[in-house]
C-alpha cells in the first residue's frame, strides 16, 4: 500500500533516502556501542512486519500492548507494527483486548496479553535461550527467518497510532512530533540524543518518530555516560541531562 498520509510517507523516506546514513545508534552499559545504517534498519524492520502479519497473522487495527527499554529494537519494533497497520498500547491500564504483547526484562514476569513477543535486551539483541519465560515466544528467534522485504500496511485513517490512554492517530501524532521537536530544538537532519524510557507518549515518539520525521538520527543511550556519548556522536539535541 502506498505511504500517502505524513507519517508513512516520513518514515518510509527516512528508511530508504539514504541506505548508508546512521539511523539508529545504540550505547549499552560497559560502553557497547551499535550503529545500524537506514538500509540495516529498514531490513529489520521489514522482517518484523513480516513476523507480525505473515506468521503471526496480525490485522490491521489489531492492538499490541508496549513494555521496551531504551534500545535500538524499540524503534524498530515500533516502526514495524506501524507498518504492520497496528495501533500501539501504553496506556497504564493495559488493553485486555490486545492481540500481542512486546515486552522485556522484568516485563516479561507477567503473563503477557494475547501473544507474548520477548525481546532481548542484549546489547546485539541475541536470543534469550533459557532466560525466555514461560508463555513466551522469543522475537529475536522469530524474526531471523522472516523475509527482507514486507509489504506495509500502516494504520486506517481512523485508526490511532497510539493509546496513551487517549487514541492519537495521525495527525495529532505529526503535530505532536513537531512540537516536540521543536521544544528539543532538533533540527531539520539532526540527531537525537535520548536516554528516556519509551514508557510514555513522549518518551516513545523521542526513541523513534520525532527524529524520523526530521529527516534524522536516533541515539538512544541505556546505560553510557550522556556527556561522554554526545562529545563522541556530535547530536544537535538531547532528551537527558548531559
Amino acid at each position: 500500500m502506498p505511504a500517502v498520509d505524513p507519517l508513512p510517507r516520513a518514515l518510509v523516506k527516512w528508511l530508504t533516502a539514504h541506505p548508508s546514513a546512521p539511523a539508529i545508534t545504540y550505547y549499552g552499559e560497559g560502553g557497547t556501542r551499535i550503529e545500524l545504517s537506514a538500509a540495516s534498519t529498514a531490513n529489520a524492520v521489514n522482517k518484523a512486519v513480516n513476523l507480525l502479519t505473515d506468521e503471526l497473522l496480525l490485522e490491521q487495527g489489531d492492538v499490541v500492548r508496549v513494555d521496551l527499554p531504551c534500545h535500538w529494537q524499540t524503534p524498530i519494533l515500533a516502526v514495524a507494527a506501524w507498518a504492520a497497520g497496528l495501533t500501539l498500547d501504553l496506556s497504564p491500564e493495559p488493553d485486555r483486548g490486545a492481540a500481542a504483547t512486546l515486552a522485556a526484562g522484568e516485563a516479561t514476569r507477567r503473563p503477557p496479553i494475547g501473544i507474548g513477543l520477548a525481546v532481548s535486551t542484549h546489547p546485539w539483541g541475541l536470543p534469550l535461550g533459557e532466560e525466555l519465560p514461560p508463555g513466551w515466544e522469543d522475537t529475536a528467534l522469530l524474526t531471523r527467518g522472516q523475509a527482507d522485504t514486507a509489504a506495509y500496511r500502516w494504520p486506517g485513517n481512523d485508526q490511532p497510532w497510539v493509546n496513551n490512554p487517549e487514541p492519537w492517530t495521525s495527525g495529532a501524532l505529526e503535530r505532536r512530533c513537531q512540537e516536540l521537536g521543536a521544544a528539543w530544538g532538533l533540527p531539520q537532519g539532526g540527531r537525537l540524543l535520548s536516554s528516556r524510557a519509551p514508557d510514555t507518549l513522549d518518551g516513545l515518539l523521542g526513541c523513534c518518530l520525532v527524529p524520523a520525521l526530521a529527516g534524522g538520527g536516533i541515539i538512544l543511550n541505556n546505560g553510557a555516560d550522556p556527556r561522554d556519548v554526545s562529545r563522541q556522536e556530535g547530536n544537535h539535541a538531547t532528551l537527558c541531562d548531559v
